[in-house]
């Protein structure tokens, strides 16, 4: 019996310690796409809501879970607008789970990790989920194409 637990904790720390590796081993582009990635979520988390728009296409479509349909950027707006002045941030983390770079597209899969507090009530609510981001580059830059994902429970 102790062995088979013995092998199970081995084996476990093999599986984390493959997926710490490849976190670790990101080519020169996907590190620059993950940092692209980031900034935007910074815009986002400090409430800045030009910023954070900026990098959306206007061609864009996204399906976060709770939404029936994908929605275009018009109506992605409003809610990042809407969940800007309702709520602060004060925390939020990212781990980058698969990143693939080509000539004109990036697909960004990572799971997230926060803290969201209302700001007319006060109280603070942890969230955690998993996302997938599809960049394009347009005239030398990225700009967030389509994403698809939300909170755990969504």
């Amino acid at each position: 019996m102790k062995i088979i637990k013995i092998c199970g904790m081995a084996a476990m720390l093999i599986v984390f310690a493959g997926s710490n590796l490849q976190a670790q081993t990101w080519s020169k582009d996907q590190k620059a796409v993950w940092d692209y990635v980031q900034s935007y979520s910074d815009a986002y988390q400090s409430g800045d809501y030009e910023k954070f728009i900026s990098v959306i296409h206007e061609d864009y479509q996204g399906w976060a879970y709770r939404a029936i349909v994908p929605s275009d950027k018009e109506t992605a707006a409003k809610y990042i607008k809407m969940g800007m002045e309702m709520r602060d941030v004060p925390f939020y983390n990212q781990t980058p789970l698969s990143i693939q770079v080509f000539d004109d597209f990036a697909i960004v899969h990572y799971i997230f990790h926060g803290f969201s507090k209302n700001r007319e009530s006060g109280e603070t609510e942890e969230f955690r989920g998993r996302w997938t981001d599809i960049l394009m580059k347009d005239d030398g830059k990225w700009y967030l194409i389509a994403d698809h994902g939300g909170a755990k429970g969504d």
